[in-house]
């Protein structure tokens, strides 16, 4: 009973451990992409200045 107990529980860290994964990947996703917006802005910014 223990040994199945054992594998439950590293079943679910396994998928704790991938959720938490895919979750900071969409976190990071949208941080990457608030960046490069960002990042857009200034480049306009300086290309106006430069006009």
């Amino acid at each position: 009973m223990d040994v199945l107990n054992q594998q439950i529980a590293e079943g679910y860290s396994t998928g704790r451990f991938l959720t938490d994964v895919l979750s900071l990947s969409i976190v990071g996703r949208c941080a990457v992409a608030e960046y490069l917006k960002l990042q857009l802005l200034k480049e306009e910014v300086e290309q106006k200045r430069l006009l």
